[in-house]
């Protein structure tokens, strides 16, 4: 632009407009690259939460984890009333093969159940690194055979797979599925109400 604006002076408005125009052009490309860098923040933050939940959407509850041979099963903390070693099982006739037999804790007489045998799952006998997961609501109490106790977590159901191919029935009717993280969900409401798996009060 002109130095001086002394009278008389005569203006270059054509040089003016020139530089108006170099002005408009530099805020337009300052501004261009804000808006990009911008648009690119937010779009590998938009990727981040993609390929992340965020915290508030994770699906968290706290379950018991544990072993039964080389899988990993979960069943939820409000269904499980004591864990304890075993001591001796005594067995009865005329029971199906899953159901290991009685136990004694602490004056009740609690029914085992081998998953091992109702799933099928390949396995020893008894050992010393057995453990019994007392199972209990309001009309129904017994134990689960494992074979090594992870303790009390919190698991995301976040992705619960409930799709689960290549499971025998008898499987399927006591899982809530497969976590992401493949731990197996047991469905604690379907086996403490499954008439099945209940041994009769004359045998206690």
């Amino acid at each position: 632009m002109p130095a001086s604006l002394n009278p008389g002076h005569q203006f270059d408005w054509h040089q003016i407009k020139q530089q108006l125009a170099e002005l408009e052009l530099q805020l337009d490309n300052q501004c261009s690259a804000e808006n990009e860098r911008i648009t690119q923040a937010l779009q590998k933050r938009t990727a981040a939460l993609a390929e992340k939940p965020a915290e508030g959407s994770l699906q968290l509850v706290e379950v018991l984890r544990f072993d039964i041979g080389t899988e990993r099963y979960a069943i939820h903390s409000t269904y499980v009333s004591e864990v304890l070693p075993i001591y001796q099982i005594t067995a009865l006739f005329d029971l199906p093969a899953y159901m290991a037999g009685i136990c004694y804790v602490r004056g009740r007489v609690v029914s085992v159940l081998d998953l091992r045998i109702l799933f099928q799952l390949p396995g020893v006998g008894l050992t010393d690194r057995n453990m019994l997961v007392l199972l209990k609501n309001e009309q129904m109490e017994f134990g689960l055979l494992v074979d090594v106790i992870i303790g009390i977590q919190l698991l995301d159901l976040t992705g619960l797979n409930k799709s689960l191919p290549n499971l025998d029935p008898i499987r399927l009717r006591y899982l809530q599925g497969v976590t992401r993280d493949q731990t197996i969900f047991l469905d604690g409401h379907a086996l403490l109400t499954d008439p099945e798996l209940i041994i009769s009060q004359e045998f206690k």
